[in-house]
């Protein structure tokens, strides 16, 4: 297990046995004494559905937390800028460091980020965004959401938002080179719930990133990478948990749960299927943020090595390429038995564009 994958453990909340409860307490107090070491990343940023499901926990407001909700008007053309454009995140140049020690402390992909176009922009995901912002009061913390894009099709979403507290924004870390916010422990930590079938809201996998020309230490400007399994509706909204950390030092069970809040429902993006040449079936489905693909003819541990959208025009959008260090993915998530993969773009695609799509090797047409 690296360091990354610990410290993504120990800041998600999850429902375990109260054995395990309790180390993973004094384990969180040790990982919160590291906030500012680099952390190691895989080429492709994917986790294990299995990681999120473990993460639900039963709702509730803690006491010294008072939640108060209003609306605004949000700056659209901003939020579609942070989620997809490059004035606040730049492009990533593969990067390997290693610490004193000899082991490896951070190793970034390629990532190429592309400027926005406005007029695209509007005409592929405008309709999809909702024309009200939402700000929540939560203790000290002001938590506002400037809009999101929800797509059910493929499980995957994105969301604009700010963080704010006077003295500063407790136990959030952003890694310099590209970005990535994560929670070490110390502090606070966020998650976004998607509705099952069932009526439960489930933490979603995700990744934060923040704006670092505009974010200092009392207000983060973020955006989250969001994927989650097949069954929840873009209508239903998302569910926003708030938690506090530092509640579990003493406690033999998880009781950083202080706040959940209510993203209302959006119409959801719609997708485009791309056909298996060889089964006739669903190769992939893909919309303007994300894609699913079928992974179900990998080996028992294997993972996708090469993906890319084909458009009319003969460019390549490389999603990812292993071979070639290249993640121009903000998040992946595969599923429990490894059939399925979601995928984020870090850039906005115009589906109606896209004419083939290429998964190791396989080329798939996309089907209108």
């Amino acid at each position: 297990m690296t360091e990354q994958d610990l410290r993504e453990l120990l800041a998600r909340p999850v429902e375990v046995p109260p054995e395990v409860e309790a180390r993973l307490a004094a384990a969180c107090a040790q990982a919160g004494h590291s906030a500012g070491k680099k952390r190691p990343r895989r080429g492709l940023r994917t986790l294990v559905l299995a990681a999120c499901l473990a993460a639900a926990l039963c709702v509730g407001a803690a006491a010294g937390y008072t939640v108060v909700r209003e609306e605004k008007f949000p700056d659209l053309d901003a939020a579609v800028e942070a989620m997809f454009g490059n004035q606040g995140r730049d492009s990533v140049e593969a990067t390997v460091e290693y610490d004193e020690t000899g082991g490896m402390s951070l190793n970034l992909p390629n990532q190429e980020r592309v400027p926005v176009d406005a007029a695209q922009a509007e005409a592929l995901v405008g309709e999809y965004l909702p024309g009200t912002g939402y700000v929540w009061q939560v203790g000290d913390y002001t938590l506002t959401v400037e809009s999101y894009l929800l797509d059910e099709h493929t499980g995957t979403g994105r969301v604009y938002f700010t963080l704010e507290r006077p003295g500063g924004v407790e136990g959030l870390q952003i890694t310099p080179e590209d970005g990535e916010a994560w929670a070490d422990g110390s502090g606070i930590s966020l998650n976004f719930c998607a509705g099952g079938a069932d009526g439960t809201w489930t933490p979603m996998s995700g990744r934060f990133y923040a704006d670092q020309n505009r974010s200092t230490p009392e207000k983060l400007y973020l955006t989250a990478a969001l994927g989650a399994a097949s069954g929840w509706k873009a209508e239903d909204g998302l569910h926003i948990r708030f938690h506090d950390l530092r509640r579990n030092r003493d406690s033999e069970r998880d009781v950083s749960l202080v706040a959940e809040m209510e993203l209302p429902g959006a119409d959801s993006l719609p997708a485009v299927t791309a056909v298996n040449p060889k089964t006739g079936g669903t190769a992939a489905c893909f919309s303007a943020i994300g894609m699913l693909v079928d992974t179900s003819y990998l080996e028992d541990g294997d993972s996708v090595r090469y993906v890319a959208l084909e458009y009319a025009d003969g460019s390549t959008y490389v999603v990812q390429d292993d071979a070639g260090n290249v993640d121009n993915a903000e998040h992946g998530l595969y599923n429990m038995d490894g059939t399925q993969l979601r995928l984020c773009f870090n850039r906005l695609v115009d589906p109606a564009q896209v004419v083939s799509v290429a998964v190791d090797g396989a080329v798939c047409a996309a089907n209108r």
